[in-house]
């Protein structure tokens, strides 16, 4: 089990599928609480940041997306359920999920 983590409260965030790919572990999680960050670079991409307990340890995540459709669909206000490939490259570094793609919003 894994927990979303914000400032002030966990929520309760659960493994779908955890698959080990390439060293990778294609991991699906919903996340309710949220920041969407933007780059400028190639008509600016949108990603999503959060904390999450992980191993026991609250970790930082960024999620990258595969898709700039999905991209489009982020709001910080939206409940979502995002799979990607988890990498974990130690504790000094943040978690990342790549190849991120939407699979449910509310």
């Amino acid at each position: 089990m894994l927990f979303l983590a914000d400032c002030t409260s966990l929520y309760y965030l659960k493994t779908f599928a955890y698959f080990r790919v390439s060293g990778y572990f294609m991991t699906t999680l919903k996340l309710t609480n949220y920041n969407v960050l933007s780059t400028g670079a190639d008509g600016g991409h949108h990603y999503i940041s959060t904390e999450i307990e992980y191993n026991g340890v609250t970790r930082q995540i960024t999620a990258l997306f595969k898709n700039k459709s999905d991209e489009k669909m982020l709001s910080d206000k939206l409940e979502i359920t995002v799979r990607g490939n988890l990498v974990d490259e130690g504790l000094q570094q943040s978690l990342m999920l790549l190849d991120t793609e939407i699979i449910d919003r509310q």
